[in-house]
């Protein structure tokens, strides 16, 4: 079988003419799904427990911390700034 790009079901429905078009597609839905992202982490909040069990591990000597995403930069720093803080990093 031939490797062909699927139809969109919005955004018009026009399959991408070539790979170049493809690869421009796809950039540009992950931008959208990155500030879609963003907006909605705006108004997230921390799980139960988890800034008092960071707050306890920065406190702790010896114990290194850090913050795993598997968001765009963009998307990891409005977590950040939104639920964890900067004052933590």
């Amino acid at each position: 079988t031939a490797k062909v790009w699927p139809a969109p079901t919005a955004r018009g429905g026009a399959v991408p003419a070539d790979e170049a078009a493809g690869m421009a597609l796809v950039d540009e839905l992950q931008d959208f799904k990155t500030e879609c992202y963003k907006q909605l982490v705006t108004k997230a909040g921390p799980r139960p427990g988890v800034l008092a069990l960071m707050d306890s591990a920065i406190a702790a000597p010896g114990i290194a911390v850090g913050i795993c995403s598997a968001s765009t930069r963009g998307g990891f720093e409005k977590v950040v700034d939104a639920v964890v803080g900067q004052e933590r990093l």
